[in-house]
């Protein structure tokens, strides 16, 4: 009986790494043009950091396909000013709403406002975060405590606000805005750093839950590198490496959501240190880095080299700069 149960055990292995390898054959290699893309026509779509930056593209790009766009974000003026450059387009509604999402409470608040105003949100979009560039030893307990809280302590709070209607339905999509850092750190990085890594987590433990529970729910985690935009621009050193336009970035990012990719990184290059992570020692990080100019992290002689924001911060505090997610 022993024998037959691992042999059963063995079959499924096979036919879960064989389809799991032909899956990601298809994702990075079939070009989209001979794929069929999800019509996102008529979903509820909610953005969390849709103030600025890749938030902002990518709430304008949802709209573009005729999405119900709603957009969350601590800054009013820049919620506003995203809402207003989408109704110009005279793309798809759209629906801006001053959260805190880092709050419980308002998480809680809004998203009974977004559902008695718009309806159940049927696509959720973790983008929110801020960045602070400080050595481990040298973050303050509340950089730490804020970082953590805004980037990924705040994922909980929204999955506990919509997956439930979308477990309702058996349907709905989950994306997770990561970052490439969480695979390949840069120096003086640590509060964001390690962020992003639960951030990672988080994504992956829910992944699990789900598909214990059979649940139709897709998710994707994207993994943008280093994008162009206020968090990083002016801020932090970028040597020799090769920034991407957010509204570039922004529309692979939605592709890949409308393929239904499990897992997408922006540009597609930095598929390899996801591969490598764990094979590359130290050492030859450092050489990496410095052979890109990248020893030093910070921009010399800046008086606001500490962080930046892109919707998910206090939108009064002196250091931080509201844009885009890296």
């Amino acid at each position: 009986m022993a024998a037959k149960r691992g042999v059963v055990l063995l079959l499924y292995a096979i036919w879960y790494c064989m389809e799991a390898f032909f899956k990601t054959c298809i994702d990075l290699f079939v070009p989209s043009s001979f794929r069929r893309l999800k019509d996102v026509k008529g979903e509820i779509v909610l953005i969390t950091g849709g103030g600025a930056g890749l938030g902002r593209h990518l709430a304008i790009g949802f709209a573009k396909r005729r999405a119900t766009v709603v957009i969350w974000d601590v800054n009013q003026h820049d919620n506003v000013e995203t809402a207003r450059m989408i109704r110009e387009l005279d793309a798809g509604d759209v629906y801006a709403y001053t959260v805190d999402v880092s709050k419980a409470d308002q998480v809680y608040a809004a998203a009974e406002r977004v559902r008695q105003e718009v309806g159940d949100v049927t696509m959720l979009v973790n983008n929110a975060g801020i960045a602070h560039y400080k050595p481990v030893l040298e973050c303050s307990e509340e950089v730490v405590q804020r970082t953590v809280d805004v980037n990924a302590v705040s994922h909980f709070w929204l999955h506990k606000a919509f997956l439930p209607a979308m477990k309702a339905q058996n349907s709905g999509h989950i994306v997770t805005i990561g970052s490439i850092i969480a695979y390949a750190p840069y120096r003086s990085m640590g509060a964001y750093t390690s962020s992003k890594c639960t951030v990672i987590g988080i994504h992956e433990s829910l992944q699990l839950d789900l598909a214990y529970e059979n649940s139709a729910i897709k998710l994707t985690l994207a993994c943008p590198s280093g994008l162009a935009t206020g968090m990083i621009l002016g801020r932090i050193n970028t040597g020799g490496a090769l920034l991407s336009r957010p509204d570039d970035a922004a529309e692979e990012i939605i592709e890949g959501v409308l393929l239904e990719k499990r897992v997408l990184c922006v540009p597609s290059s930095a598929y390899f240190m996801t591969i490598v992570k764990n094979l590359i020692p130290v050492k030859l990080m450092v050489m990496l880095l410095r052979s890109v100019n990248l020893e030093n992290t910070f921009v010399e002689d800046k008086e606001k080299s500490e962080g930046g924001t892109d919707g998910g911060g206090d939108d009064d505090d002196d250091d931080d700069n509201d844009d885009g997610k890296e």
